[in-house]
């Protein structure tokens, strides 16, 4: 069972589109993966958020696999992604297990809803401001 960006997009809280606003992409990749021969994206994300009254950088690496059918595959290191959206998307075939410890999110995502993080928002809305995907 493959899902497509847009059912990942609506499935995403409103507040992760919002804040994807703060995100700022660099170093963006984009190309034909060597091994799959499929479009992926990938870069360095980064937001800077505020902690014990500091502004605080913290930097991510994000990507997204295009594969036939519109169907994708999406990946990013930051906490959010994954300790409440990796499993989900994992059981959903739409990431693989890469930084989560591979258990269910029984307190931050206890229905298991397939979503993604304000940096993926933020790549894949660069990508179709970039003309990179439709």
């Amino acid at each position: 069972m493959a899902l497509t960006m847009r059912q990942l997009l609506r499935n995403t809280p409103l507040d992760r589109h919002e804040r994807a606003d703060q995100v700022r992409i660099v170093k963006l990749k984009y190309g034909m993966h060597r091994v799959k021969k499929i479009p992926v994206a990938a870069c360095e994300s980064y937001s800077v958020e505020v902690r014990n009254r500091k502004p605080q950088t913290f930097k991510y690496i994000t990507s997204i696999e295009f594969y036939p059918k519109k169907a994708v595959k999406v990946s990013c290191s930051c906490a959010d992604f994954m300790y409440r959206f990796e499993y989900a998307l994992w059981k959903a075939g739409a990431a693989d297990l890469k930084y989560s410890n591979g258990e269910p999110p029984t307190t931050t995502n206890p229905p298991q809803i397939a979503a993604i993080c304000k940096h993926t928002v933020k790549l894949y809305s660069t990508l179709v401001a970039k003309k990179l995907v439709s």
